[in-house]
């Protein structure tokens, strides 16, 4: 059967000017010229894992993976054996130590397993062999939650899609049965990558724009359609919780935008919307607790990124003009997109939380965030601060309920507003020379 991979559109490497300041550049230390990232795994903001592909456009088949424990200032690379009759499908870790990849045979377009690490790359180890993906298979998504609980997905074999579930780290995989999950349509199947999770829902769509949904990790599966999804098309979905979701479809061959759906009843239904600005096909994140979308796009002709702060109606390009594969976000300051390296440096980007917002010193808070909110009074801003501000807190009245002086921030901070009623208050930062964020403030 022929495949559709993600990264269809993504031709060779192209070389451009210098990418704009917001992404700063690092070096993905994977070792082959226009070697470009297919997929990156970021654990925390200091543990992020990526794995590569051939962008030269001579179709040589790479095994190459690397992993930074550092927030990406050193990637230390490796190759998950030497089968290259194998190519990735993604990865996914829990650690510095502990990863997994799924693999198929793109020689035979059918055939391939996982792959877990628990010494940080130095020995791969195939799971499950002569038990699970046989030589009918083709694994497309690897996903654990946590060290034990996982759930890997492939497409139909024997009658419906061969999905396994562990609760050991892949010691041991357990098919899900044929009653558990919908039956699938003529000439449908997965699609490598192409999955989404949040909290213990995990979603994934076919190459026919149908959305199969789990609640409880992969055991139980219900469907619905996305859009009607033509051969030459892609289709990228994002949810930013369990309810609410955005999806796109695209031409393969060029990542030119078709149309646009959003949900709000975590996939069962889907309402046509026009976003405007680019919306770029390469990949497409949200941004934890944020409700931030960002988009990457690879294809000649149709790169760069940018970002939506409305849940994907508005877009704003970032660095139109630079080529970005995959992306991975755990926080603003934890978000990497791919790139081609040049056999000597560069090839990832790192997001520069000093840069994004309007301010020259600071960051508009709904760019970065407020969370959770409402809250209980326990809540974090994140945003940084290249000079001293204050935090003020005003109820309804306009009084002066909270007030505290800053030095500069580099991260996430707390704030604990616990000792304040309940009801809806008006948060500010500011310096002396600007308002820097205004923001309302549910305390429930």
């Amino acid at each position: 059967m022929r495949k559709l991979i993600l990264f269809t559109c993504l031709t060779s490497f192209i070389s451009l000017g210098s990418t704009a300041q917001i992404w700063i550049e690092q070096n993905s230390n994977l070792p082959n010229v226009s070697e470009g990232i297919r997929d990156i795994y970021a654990v925390n903001d200091s543990v992020v894992w990526i794995i590569g592909y051939d962008g030269s456009g001579s179709g040589t088949n790479l095994l190459d993976f690397a992993v930074s424990t550092d927030g990406g200032n050193l990637f230390v690379n490796g190759t998950v054996g030497s089968d290259t009759t194998l190519q990735f499908s993604n990865i996914c870790a829990v650690s510095a130590d502990t990863a997994w990849v799924a693999m198929f045979n793109h020689v035979a377009s059918q055939g391939g397993g996982i792959w877990r690490t628990i010494d940080g790359g130095a020995n791969w180890v195939q799971q499950g062999v002569g038990l699970m993906y046989d030589s009918l298979s083709f694994p497309d998504v690897v996903h654990f939650w946590n060290g034990n609980e996982g759930v890997t997905i492939g497409d139909p074999n024997n009658g419906y899609f061969e999905i396994y579930t562990t609760v050991d780290g892949g010691d041991v995989w357990t098919r899900v049965p044929t009653g558990n999950i919908p039956n699938e349509i003529s000439g449908e199947a997965g699609i490598t990558d192409w999955y989404e999770v949040e909290g213990d829902n995990v979603w994934f769509w076919t190459n026919k724009g149908r959305l199969f949904h789990s609640i409880d990790k992969g055991y139980n599966w219900t469907v619905s359609s996305v859009m009607n999804l033509p051969t030459t098309s892609g289709l990228s979905v994002r949810f930013f919780d369990d309810m609410n979701g955005f999806a796109q479809s695209y031409e393969s061959a060029t990542g030119a935008f078709i149309s646009a759906r959003k949900s709000n009843n975590g996939g069962a239904t889907w309402t046509p919307v026009n976003p405007t600005g680019i919306v770029y096909s390469s990949d497409m994140i949200d941004i934890p607790n944020t409700g931030v979308l960002v988009t990457t796009g690879a294809a000649t002709g149709f790169y760069g990124s940018g970002f939506s702060l409305d849940s994907g109606l508005t877009w704003t390009d970032i660095d139109a003009g630079t080529q970005h594969t995959a992306l991975a976000a755990v926080s603003y300051n934890g978000m990497w997109s791919g790139g081609f390296s040049t056999g000597v440096s560069g090839g990832i980007f790192k997001w520069d939380a000093y840069n994004l917002g309007i301010h020259d010193n600071n960051v508009d808070l709904h760019v970065y965030g407020l969370y959770p909110n409402p809250s209980n009074g326990m809540v974090t801003i994140n945003f940084k601060s290249k000079a001293g501000s204050t935090i003020q807190v005003t109820d309804a009245m306009g009084r002066i309920v909270y007030s505290q002086q800053l030095g500069a921030i580099s991260s996430a901070k707390s704030l604990d507003f616990s000792a304040l009623a309940r009801g809806v208050y008006s948060l500010t930062v500011f310096n002396s020379n600007d308002v820097l964020i205004q923001e309302k403030l549910v305390i429930q």
